[in-house]
């Protein structure tokens, strides 16, 4: 069986996710994906196709993301920040919209004078304990004036259950006048001891006179190390989003396995390290039992192959190699009498006996590792998601390919 494309599948590898979510179109628009259906995923700025996008469940924190019911004006003299924000001056609302699914606003600073301390909450008091893990940032674009006097953070402020400050948390970063789309900056930060709640924020300093324009779009926060894709609720509706998982599996293993066969997947990891491992292409008898899991680690790029048969490990944690994160990777998996064998981006293959083989196996994950909660690529899959009928191994098979280059 030989498929060229994950979406050539799409009547057969279902994806199960519960309530619709979003993804970036093939001209950068971002666009809603109705429940139980493939995301498909284009750059927002270059255009290029990404691939299918899967990711763990998370629940974006902003309960105001989409940036509406502003008042055009100066602070503090009749312009009102989005539903949900606050700012003090000399912040000024130029105007604000949706650009292709984007929902964004323009604000002005402009100062005579330096400035100590400037704050735009896009997070009000929200709970959170010592050792909550959060990632949050904003898109952002340098839209007029400069930023040469002028320090821009990221920041979250954790504070006790009284509501006295703990700790600021903060990184900088400098937007440029490119696509606000394409430019999101975040900082990952762990709530310190007596932590009762926290709040979200972009923070500036000048050291001299100031007059720039920054386009803001979707703050995004999450109780994770990792950023998640852009989610919010919609117009009115106001509220922290659960975007729950992208499950994709095929319940028919007996379509795709046999006692020999090979996958070949293209794979994009998210980024560099995860909250978990991380799959990409599992294999299981719906427990945990029975298994064979092709996964990233989860500190690293590292990528492994594992295999379980009655709960005993056949396979442990097989190095196949390192893969490159914001990039399109190929794993190669072939199993059969020889054994198993796997290379990653056409190296030199890594094989491992077979051992027991897994009994039972009724079910390929795609992106998710088999037999574990949590464990998704979060990343993306594609465009190519094959499978053959024979076993590849270093040797080259009757057709002339080896598993290097199959």
């Amino acid at each position: 069986m030989l498929v060229t494309k994950i979406d050539a599948v799409a009547d057969r590898w279902k994806t199960a996710r519960s309530g619709p979510s979003w993804r970036i179109g093939p001209t950068g628009a971002l666009e809603e994906v109705d429940e139980n259906a493939l995301r498909h995923d284009w750059d927002p700025v270059t255009l290029a196709y990404r691939g299918v996008r899967v990711e763990a469940p998370a629940t974006q924190l902003v309960e105001y993301a989409r940036a509406e019911g502003y008042v055009v004006g100066a602070i503090g003299s009749g312009g009102q920040m989005p539903t949900g924000w606050t700012a003090n001056s000399p912040a000024s609302i130029l105007g604000g919209g949706v650009l292709a699914g984007w929902p964004y606003i323009d604000v002005r600073w402009q100062s005579a004078g330096s400035i100590s301390t400037i704050t735009l909450v896009y997070l009000p008091t929200t709970p959170a304990v010592p050792g909550d893990v959060v990632t949050y940032g904003l898109h952002a674009q340098l839209l007029a004036g400069s930023l040469a006097n002028v320090t821009l953070q990221n920041s979250v402020q954790f504070r006790t259950s009284g509501n006295a400050n703990i700790s600021f948390a903060q990184a900088a970063f400098v937007p440029t006048g490119a696509d606000f789309r394409g430019q999101f900056f975040s900082d990952v930060q762990t709530a310190p001891a007596t932590t009762a709640n926290m709040v979200g924020r972009l923070r500036l300093f000048s050291t001299g006179a100031t007059d720039f324009t920054l386009r803001i779009s979707l703050p995004q926060m999450w109780k994770s190390a990792l950023r998640y894709s852009p989610a919010f609720s919609d117009p009115g509706a106001h509220g922290q989003v659960l975007r729950n998982a992208d499950d994709i599996a095929d319940g028919n293993a007996a379509f795709w396995m046999g006692e020999q066969g090979t996958f070949v997947v293209d794979f994009m990891p998210g980024q560099t390290a995860g909250d978990a491992t991380r799959g990409i292409i599992s294999m299981d008898d719906g427990t945990a039992q029975n298994r064979v899991d092709l996964y990233l680690a989860q500190a690293n790029l590292g990528t492994f192959l594992t295999a379980l048969s009655g709960g005993v490990t056949q396979v442990a944690a097989l190095s196949i190699g390192t893969a490159t994160a914001l990039a399109r990777n190929t794993l190669r998996f072939s199993w059969g009498p020889a054994g198993y064998f796997a290379s990653l981006n056409g190296a030199a293959a890594v094989s491992a006996a077979l051992g027991v083989a897994p009994a039972g196996l009724s079910r390929v994950w795609l992106g998710k590792r088999g037999g574990a909660l949590s464990a998704y690529l979060n990343g993306w899959l594609g465009p190519r998601v094959a499978c053959f009928p024979y076993e590849y191994t270093s040797t080259p098979a009757p057709d002339g390919f080896t598993i290097r280059d199959r």
